[in-house]
């Protein structure tokens, strides 16, 4: 064979190969192809399997935590009938304990009641309290000497003190009324209570530390041995000072 025939002959091999070669590579697409859907398929196949495993367990689970309902509803209405109980015990208690207190406190609203009645009628003390020093009624004149404030009364107006022995509760042992011209600047009615310094037979000094707000009545300063008496409040803020004639 020549060379020049058995380049030919190569040549002609080579095509054949190629052939070959794209027929195989067209196998091998169509094998590629079927390869991909069977791992779909695949895929889809244990996508299912999980879920129906997933899907046993969640039903014996359900089951497990119907069965633990059912105990723990019939363990809570045992509970709850339980805690129904207590609670109406309690609240009975607390029913009685509230008639006890109201009891008490009617109890000592009657008692304060009859105190403050016998210290209107100037009476004496009910049973178990101090009996209060007694003395005459003292009335002072005198004239306001200053004033500071919203005062209800101006300077140089006519005042006059009453102190009368009346029991008021506790140490309090006498009323006190002030009116400066036609103004009542403390006391009055059920008001008025001071503890008073008692010497000789006489009152001599009291002192209501209180403001309105506090007490019903001005704070007051009641000196009758040294001829002074200052009435103060702080709503409306005011002072007033009042100088006592002498006493006879």
């Amino acid at each position: 064979m020549t060379y020049r025939n058995d380049s030919a002959a190569l040549r002609a091999r080579i095509e054949e190969l190629d052939t070959e070669a794209a027929a195989l590579r067209e196998q091998l697409g169509e094998q590629s192809v079927l390869l991909a859907g069977l791992s779909k398929e695949m895929s889809a196949l244990r996508q299912r399997r999980g879920l129906e495993v997933t899907r046993r367990v969640w039903c014996a689970a359900g089951a497990v935590l119907v069965a633990i309902a059912i105990t723990l509803g019939v363990t809570y209405e045992a509970a709850s009938d339980a805690d129904d109980r207590s609670w109406r015990a309690e609240a009975q208690a607390s029913q009685a304990q509230n008639q006890a207190n109201n009891a008490h406190s009617l109890a000592d609203g009657a008692h304060d009641l009859a105190r403050q009645a016998l210290a209107l009628a100037g009476g004496p003390p009910i049973a178990g309290q101090p009996s209060p020093p007694k003395f005459d009624p003292v009335v002072r004149a005198g004239r306001v000497g200053s004033v500071t404030g919203n005062a209800p009364v101006s300077e140089a107006d006519a005042c006059t003190v009453t102190v009368v022995s009346r029991y008021g509760g506790d140490d309090l042992n006498c009323q006190v009324d002030i009116r400066c011209g036609e103004q009542t600047i403390y006391g009055s009615q059920n008001m008025g209570y001071l503890i008073c310094n008692i010497e000789d037979g006489r009152p001599t000094f009291g002192r209501d530390h209180d403001p309105t707000l506090v007490g019903g009545d001005p704070k007051l300063e009641l000196d009758l041995a040294g001829d002074r008496v200052v009435v103060s409040d702080t709503e409306p803020d005011f002072s007033v000072t009042i100088v006592l004639s002498q006493a006879t």
